[in-house]
């Protein structure tokens, strides 16, 4: 509750008084990152996409991962985000782009960029919120998940404030990912019919895995 009251940029030294203090160790928002690490934990260089990431640390699915020498790509439609990854995990790919079908796209604002988004009905939802102000829009063009990364991947983790679903139509399929983390029901049933079964619930998150016993 004290962070809605806080500076954005004060949020992350809290969490790490917060973990200094207590022992908490985990990065994601709702301890996706441990669940992971337990699913992973027999794999030491794996390689993760993170869509919407955000952050380096806060809120990060993938930083603990980062931590044991895994590898990846964080796309991201905030600069200053982009900013942050190259600075922190120099040893990431990081992308300023925005992800879904090939396009421009309106990119709201606030002043907790964890809730940017592209969606007009979750803008509006976020601007209710007093705690929140909101920064103003700015035209962004959006490309395909297939157009921005390559290769094999071990772990998926979309966190697209209401693009969630679009952010896996874009992407080909060629390869598939072991895990995959995302919010929302309507991703449930595309996921379903790739192979994947709902393994965890945290919070606003969904983890599945792959189904390999039926593949």
């Amino acid at each position: 509750m004290l962070k809605r009251f806080l500076p954005v940029s004060w949020h992350y030294p809290l969490s790490e008084v917060k973990r200094a203090l207590f022992g908490y160790w985990a990065y994601a928002q709702f301890g996706e990152d441990a669940i992971l690490l337990e699913l992973f934990k027999d794999k030491d260089n794996g390689r993760y996409v993170d869509v919407g990431a955000h952050h380096p640390y806060r809120y990060s699915n993938t930083y603990l991962l980062y931590k044991k020498g895994w590898y990846g790509v964080n796309i991201d439609p905030n600069p200053h985000t982009i900013a942050l990854f190259n600075k922190a995990r120099p040893g990431d790919k990081n992308i300023c782009a925005g992800v879904g079908r090939a396009g421009m796209l309106t990119y709201y604002r606030f002043s907790d960029p964890a809730v940017n988004t592209f969606k007009k009905e979750e803008a509006k939802k976020w601007k209710r919120k007093s705690f929140l102000k909101f920064l103003g829009t700015t035209d962004i063009e959006t490309k395909p998940l297939s157009g921005l990364i390559e290769g094999p991947i071990d772990l998926l983790t979309i966190d697209a404030e209401g693009m969630d679903l679009e952010v896996l139509q874009s992407y080909d399929w060629k390869y598939y990912p072991n895990v995959v983390v995302i919010e929302g029901d309507e991703p449930k049933h595309f996921l379903a019919q790739k192979g994947y079964l709902l393994h965890t619930v945290c919070g606003a998150s969904n983890i599945f895995v792959r189904d390999t016993d039926n593949l």
